[in-house]
């Protein structure tokens, strides 16, 4: 009997699925984290202690460090009016200081008001330094002058008015100028020398005030500061 290869169904394979392996997932241990940042923070605060224990044990005492810081005392400035003469005026109220060389000391009252001039020999008996004090009728025309060359620059005829400023003397306010003009046609000083002039003035508690300084051009600078120490002493007390 003859028999037929009889094919056989494949039957179909049932795939197989892949077996994954869990995946572990580590967590964080701050507890031990912890404990390792507190040892560290206590080694920390320990070792430079231990160490010093241990040096000292040794007989190792180390010394601490010094910085030594100079201080110098800063040198005290010289007054230059220290051993000046001192002129007071009770009677308008107010004071200065001269240097000694200016020995020619006058006071001269009319019923206007006052002049008090200081002489230097060295300009031939002429008034080095000149304090006018004006009051009433004298004062006001005084005032008048002033504003004038204040305003124009212009005063007397062949006179020069520069450098016009105001400022403090003693918390008053002062008007301050140069007045320039020529003695020699009167041979004072010598022929050609002309004079120059600086010159402080306003008026204060209804007294006006002119305090003027003259001096040499050739002297200018010298001559300048000499007068800016003796307006320093200036003192109003009326």
């Amino acid at each position: 009997m003859h028999m037929e290869n009889q094919e056989q169904p494949i039957q179909p394979q049932t795939p197989v699925q892949p077996t994954e392996s869990p995946v572990k997932i580590k967590r964080p241990l701050p507890k031990l984290k912890l404990i390792a940042a507190l040892v560290l923070l206590i080694l920390v605060l320990t070792l430079p202690f231990g160490g010093y224990l241990l040096l000292g044990k040794l007989g190792i005492h180390p010394k601490p460090s010094t910085v030594t810081i100079k201080t110098t005392a800063p040198t005290p400035t010289p007054n230059p009016t220290a051993n000046w003469k001192t002129y007071t005026n009770t009677k308008y109220g107010f004071s200065f200081k001269y240097p000694s060389e200016l020995n020619g000391l006058g006071s001269y009252t009319d019923p206007k008001g006052e002049l008090v001039s200081l002489i230097q020999d060295s300009y031939g008996g002429q008034p080095k330094m000149e304090v006018y004090i004006s009051t009433g009728s004298a004062a006001t025309a005084a005032q008048t002058f002033l504003n004038q060359i204040i305003s124009t620059k212009k005063g007397l005829e062949n006179f020069n008015y520069t450098q016009i400023s105001t400022e403090k003397l003693d918390n008053q306010t002062l008007y301050f100028y140069s007045e320039d003009f020529d003695f020699s046609s009167n041979g004072l000083p010598p022929p050609g020398q002309p004079m120059n002039t600086l010159a402080a003035s306003n008026t204060i508690s209804n007294v006006f005030y002119n305090i003027r300084y003259h001096y040499l051009p050739k002297e200018q600078k010298s001559e300048q500061d000499l007068f800016n120490k003796i307006l320093s002493t200036f003192k109003f007390t009326q």
